[in-house]
């Protein structure tokens, strides 16, 4: 959030180098410290280069030319005042999604997530969906270790346990709702296990309701 006051910031305390008091970011990363002018590079503190007074004269020197550009391509322009910017935004100002981008832990997307949180995606579905891709949907072998139920066995075919792939592939009942909706698009295929299906479907599905291509 960009706060129009003028904060007295005590240059004296604020590292050259080292901290972001420069729209461009720090100084160190800017301005290669072990090449400049010495009479720059001994430089520390913000206040040894720039006061209320204006810059320091020693950045007019010739061999400084380059450093001089960028140095006064900084916050402090005549009759400007100082604000405070919000570096996790790209314009300055403040925004919760960008505080929450700039704490939490960025992970690559996994293949199949365009084919769950599309845009129309009805959101109770495709939150089981992405349980069922994480193996975290609590199918009854899950369940029986944490004591919710007595029987592991699936409840709508009783012959085998029931798990992720038996649920939604191996299960009679799920092969015939499977059946159902493959001739739906005219589809002799036979479903397999999670892992495959999850690639058939973002092989071959695409767009709203995951028509087949």
């Amino acid at each position: 959030m960009k706060v129009p006051s003028r904060p007295s910031w005590d240059e004296a305390e604020i590292d050259l180098w080292t901290q972001p008091w420069h729209p461009d970011g720090v100084l160190d990363q800017i301005i290669s410290k072990s090449v400049t002018d010495y009479s720059l590079s001994s430089m520390k503190c913000l206040g040894e280069i720039h006061s209320k007074e204006g810059w320091n004269p020693i950045i007019n020197k010739t061999s400084l030319i380059q450093e001089k550009a960028i140095l006064q391509k900084s916050l402090f322009q005549e009759d400007d005042e100082n604000r405070v910017i919000w570096k996790p935004s790209i314009d300055g100002y403040f925004s919760v999604r960008s505080a929450w981008n700039s704490i939490r832990k960025h992970k690559v997307d996994t293949p199949w997530a365009s084919s769950v949180w599309f845009t129309g995606h009805i959101p109770r579905q495709a939150l089981s969906a992405w349980k069922v891709l994480h193996k975290k949907l609590l199918t009854r072998d899950h369940q029986i270790f944490r004591n919710r139920v007595m029987d592991e066995g699936c409840p709508l075919c009783k012959s085998e346990k029931e798990t992720i792939n038996h649920l939604f592939f191996r299960c009679g009942f799920s092969a015939w709702v499977w059946r159902s909706i493959l001739s739906r698009y005219g589809s002799r295929r036979k479903p397999k296990k999670t892992i495959q299906e999850e690639e058939w479907i973002r092989t071959h599905c695409r767009g709203y309701g995951g028509r087949e291509t």
